[in-house]
């Protein structure tokens, strides 16, 4: 099975990316490999109401972050239209869990804020984990209860942690 796994992750130009080779390589149940064949032959023929369930999820578990990144619409307090808040680990249980958690393969939990912000971040992660979902955060590790929630994430079975430092220097990324 594993074999037949990869084979196909290396053939498909989305999968064939370390992040989905190695989620595929530890996740992937045979639910979850037929919704992705589904979802990628309907991508390359163009279908547009395809009958596949999303296999790549993106949670924005929060649009609040500590920094002022000048490019950035959260950090230079745009209005995007939504109030600011976190998304909690009874949505997460009672929404998407139920809805999606047999087909997706792979949970970033980050867009336009500091995921780390929410204090439920570890609970989430752990409910993922749990499902057999890779899990990937991007943060910019900028903020003080920062130690005990890296310990804390590695436990609940974070895949991947990504280190957003987008200044090109100390003065500017201090900015």
């Amino acid at each position: 099975m594993k074999d037949t796994i990869f084979r196909f992750a290396r053939r498909v130009p989305i999968l064939g990316s370390s992040r989905f080779f190695i989620a595929s390589a530890v996740y992937m149940t045979p639910r979850k490999l037929i919704n992705c064949i589904r979802a990628e032959t309907a991508r390359i023929l163009g279908v547009v109401n395809p009958k596949a369930r999303p296999y790549i999820l993106t949670l924005d578990t929060t649009n609040i972050c500590n920094l002022k990144c000048r490019y950035c619409p959260t950090g230079v307090r745009q209005n995007s239209g939504r109030d600011k808040r976190f998304m909690s680990k009874e949505f997460v249980a009672n929404r998407v869990l139920p809805a999606l958690g047999d087909y997706v393969l792979i949970a970033y939990l980050f867009s336009w804020g500091e995921p780390l912000l929410n204090r439920e971040i570890v609970d989430i992660v752990r409910l993922l984990h749990d499902r057999g979902i890779f899990t990937c955060i991007s943060t910019n590790l900028s903020f003080d209860r920062i130690e005990g929630t890296l310990e804390q994430l590695c436990d609940a079975g974070l895949d991947l942690l990504l280190a957003s430092v987008d200044g090109v220097n100390q003065e500017t990324y201090s900015t």
